[in-house]
């Protein structure tokens, strides 16, 4: 059976992550997503109702492929976030920048950082540790990606 090719609403995400993992969260415009997509102007309001709505999807999206699966070890989520996953690696801290800003978003990303961390404990990092092993494992792939 043959997969269905993607909506518009999915093109829409991808076309943003792609955007922010090549050319940054200034270049993230709703033209130049709508455009990259191959859809019409007003696609993004349609779909999201606005710019922040749309954030939030690409947030909700970028976390949801994100999530660290059962008995994951810190060297296969590093192994992963920078070769296989690298461009929503980036993606994914170029919405952190904007998340500073945006109270919903950071609300939103902040959640999303408390699952890794209970999924840390849960995979036997001692729960005192885990907030930290997450920080350092951020930190770690952000050296990795700065250093290509």
């Amino acid at each position: 059976m043959e997969k269905a090719a993607p909506g518009p609403r999915d093109r829409l995400i991808d076309a943003g992550l792609a955007i922010l993992a090549d050319a940054g969260a200034a270049a993230c415009t709703v033209r130049a997503v709508e455009a990259a997509a191959g859809l019409p102007h007003g696609s993004i309001r349609h779909h999201f109702t606005d710019r922040a709505g749309y954030l939030r999807a690409l947030v909700d999206a970028l976390l949801a492929a994100d999530l660290v699966e059962e008995g994951d070890t810190p060297p296969a989520y590093l192994h992963r976030a920078l070769t296989t996953e690298r461009s929503r690696t980036i993606a994914r801290y170029e919405l952190f920048l904007i998340a500073l800003r945006d109270p919903d978003l950071r609300a939103r990303v902040v959640t999303s950082r408390d699952h890794l961390v209970r999924t840390a404990t849960a995979n036997g990092i001692r729960p005192d540790r885990a907030p930290l092993a997450v920080a350092l494992l951020d930190g770690v792939i952000l050296d990795a990606l700065l250093r290509d």
